[in-house]
């Protein structure tokens, strides 16, 4: 029996949309918007509130910064109900964050920093409790560049031999 029923493990980044943007205005000119909105994404971050706001008993495993944007992360996870006791704190890099100007036709192009992302990694006396999941989701590959490769493999590798149900959602 598991404590939860998703284990979120991954990319998590905050991000800054705004909506609808045609031009980025010049020099240091304004241009007015709809909105701007804030969001805890990424494919490991986004499907953990996902989860929870279906009622899905869920756990994010992820490191963000000790800075403003990574207790926003925290706290937004914890207000729909996710596990966040796997998150890890680092003040040696910003959180992941990334600017969406968000334009008519749904185009999102990226402004992002890594940060964080690629401090991440699932540490030994973690494991177990990451793992800790009827289904284990790993989300982020290529963004997360200390836990890409080996360290990846070996964890879903490890969730199989649990008995794990296992998903893999590449960037």
């Amino acid at each position: 029996m598991t404590t939860f029923d998703v284990s979120c493990i991954g990319f998590h980044v905050l991000d800054v949309l705004g909506r609808p943007v045609t031009a980025i205005p010049p020099g240091g000119q304004a241009a007015y918007i709809e909105e701007i909105c804030m969001i805890v994404a990424g494919t490991a971050g986004a499907t953990s509130v996902a989860c929870a706001m279906l009622g899905i008993k869920t756990r994010s495993v992820t490191t963000v910064g000790t800075d403003d944007m990574g207790d926003f992360l925290v706290t937004k996870m914890k207000g729909y109900g996710v596990d966040c006791a796997l998150v890890s704190r680092t003040d040696d890099v910003q959180t992941s964050a990334t600017i969406l100007p968000v334009r008519p036709n749904g185009e999102r192009p990226a402004l992002h920093v890594p940060g964080s992302a690629n401090a991440f990694t699932v540490h030994a006396d973690a494991l177990n409790a990451a793992l800790d999941a009827r289904i284990v989701h790993v989300g982020g590959t290529g963004l997360t560049k200390a836990f890409d490769d080996e360290p990846t493999v070996a964890l879903l590798k490890r969730a199989k031999e649990l008995g794990r149900i296992t998903t893999f959602d590449l960037i």
